[in-house]
């Protein structure tokens, strides 16, 4: 059972409706608590399950879409106590493949996938600095006509993160994301192609390797 606790920071005219499509996605559990901060704000919480998850999020942020000072943050829960009796009647119904399927599920929404990728398609240190080794590992491989570094030095480049976050990017129609995976890929080929040559140019090559007659 993936389970996910939704908090939603909003106006406290905005409770009747949370608590109506928490009811009608079904969520194990709702708790509504003031908000110490912003007394004209109410915090609600949501426990929810994977099956209806998406669905009550997208549902929330298109409540709260038309208002001001709002958010829904997302927690991932390992466990609940008690056990959810109904999951737990589904789940002894369930036969074997039925539950290899719901193990196979993935147990994330949207909006944490979206989290996820935008981390991956930005242009900092680190991203810069495994550019650097993985074409410094896949140069020297290409010169010592070693294949297992040149597959070594594609372990090291960190060039599927932005790559991923295209996909996602194209998936959604998330022309922000896009532009942040393109330029994130480009700095990094740019970096790559420019170290490759200033290595070629100071080190002597063996036009008859193998490795690199290959991909020429």
């Amino acid at each position: 059972m993936s389970l996910r606790q939704i908090i939603v920071s909003a106006p406290k005219d905005a409770l009747p409706d949370i608590l109506r499509q928490a009811e009608e996605h079904e969520a194990l559990s709702t708790t509504a608590t003031a908000d110490l901060h912003n007394t004209d704000h109410i915090c609600v919480h949501i426990l929810a399950t994977q099956d209806h998850r998406q669905a009550l999020l997208d549902r929330l942020q298109s409540l709260m879409g038309g208002r001001d000072d709002w958010r829904i943050t997302l927690l991932p829960v390992e466990t609940t106590i008690p056990f959810p009796e109904k999951e737990k009647e589904e789940e002894e119904k369930e036969d074997d493949a039925t539950k290899d399927a719901r193990k196979n599920r993935g147990g994330q929404s949207r909006e944490e996938i979206y989290n996820n990728v935008w981390k991956q398609a930005q242009t900092d240190r680190n991203y810069l600095v495994f550019v650097v080794l993985s074409t410094v590992v896949a140069a020297f491989g290409m010169i010592a006509d070693n294949v297992a570094v040149v597959v070594g030095a594609m372990v090291i480049a960190p060039l599927l993160g932005p790559n991923l976050a295209l996909a996602v990017g194209v998936a959604l129609g998330d022309g922000k994301l896009m532009g942040r995976a393109i330029t994130t890929n480009a700095a990094g080929i740019a970096v790559a192609l420019g170290l490759s040559l200033l290595i070629g140019a100071v080190w002597p090559v063996d036009a008859a390797s193998k490795e690199l007659m290959s991909r020429t």
